[in-house]
């Protein structure tokens, strides 16, 4: 009883400085609270995005693949297994073709991941749409804005790709950038 005499009077005695410490400690909560929903809050929406716009529902990979090994992606691919195949024709899958390769944005060389993916496929959220082209002489490109930045490359641009084939020879081909708005890193065409 003795104690809550004595925090009562001290409480009293403060005055003005007791009450001005409890407004600020209680804005100082509720900031702390707020930002901290704020920052999960992105935090979930970021990794929602990310689950839509590179894996979907889910992955099937290769028994070689290694997303953080591009020399492995040599190695990391083969025909789609029959039971793929059903979910593929079932428009349950999509697959995507990986490699590394090369792009050559006004004569300099850059690393990049090329992605290869079916223009009609509704299973990532992607502007895969973006993809079909009515020009034959003409391989649609959809990058990411990152490495538009990075390559100084607009909407429009030609620009010289460059990968291995599956016997180790290199190929080459120049793609139009036909949409830049991907947030993913790679090269999708």
């Amino acid at each position: 009883m003795l104690t809550i005499k004595l925090a009562i009077r001290n409480i009293v005695g403060a005055g003005l400085r007791t009450w001005l410490n409890v407004f600020v400690l209680s804005i100082a909560f509720v900031a702390i609270i707020w930002i901290q929903g704020l920052i999960n809050g992105q935090a979930k929406q970021i990794m929602n995005l990310m689950i839509d716009t590179e894996l979907g529902g889910g992955q099937f990979w290769h028994n070689a693949y290694e997303p953080y090994d591009p020399l492995a992606l040599e190695d990391a691919h083969a025909p789609i297994t029959p039971a793929l195949a059903d979910l593929v024709n079932n428009k349950m899958a999509t697959p995507i073709f990986i490699t590394s390769g090369a792009i050559y944005p006004d004569g300099r060389v850059q690393s990049a991941l090329i992605k290869g993916i079916d223009p009609q496929q509704q299973i990532i959220d992607i502007p895969a749409h973006a993809l079909k082209s009515e020009k034959e002489y003409v391989i649609p490109a959809l990058i990411g804005t990152r490495m538009a930045k990075q390559a100084n490359m607009m909407l429009g641009d030609y620009v010289t790709i460059r990968w291995r084939d599956i016997h180790g020879t290199f190929d080459a081909a120049d793609i139009q950038i036909v949409q830049i708005d991907y947030p993913g890193i790679g090269v999708f065409f």
